[in-house]
């Protein structure tokens, strides 16, 4: 089974960070825009693990797919 699903862009017109809670995440007050550009993520059931991406590179330790991935691991 494969599941392809975009993961919609958005744009930041405004961004506050406004305190910390408990479990250390911030807080945000924001005012945001959908624009029409998205990735598009495409999930498959398999034997091994195989992350493939094309355009601009990101570091492991910025990638939330790989850090997805390990959550769900």
């Amino acid at each position: 089974m494969t599941l392809a699903l975009p993961a919609r862009a958005k744009l930041n017109l405004d961004l506050e960070v406004v305190g910390r809670d408990k479990d250390g995440f911030h807080q945000i007050r924001t005012t945001f825009q959908a624009i029409d550009l998205h990735d598009l993520l495409v999930v498959s059931a398999a034997d091994e693990t195989t992350i493939a991406t094309s355009g601009l590179s990101v570091s492991a330790k910025d990638n939330s797919v790989l850090a997805a991935h390990a959550a769900l691991e």
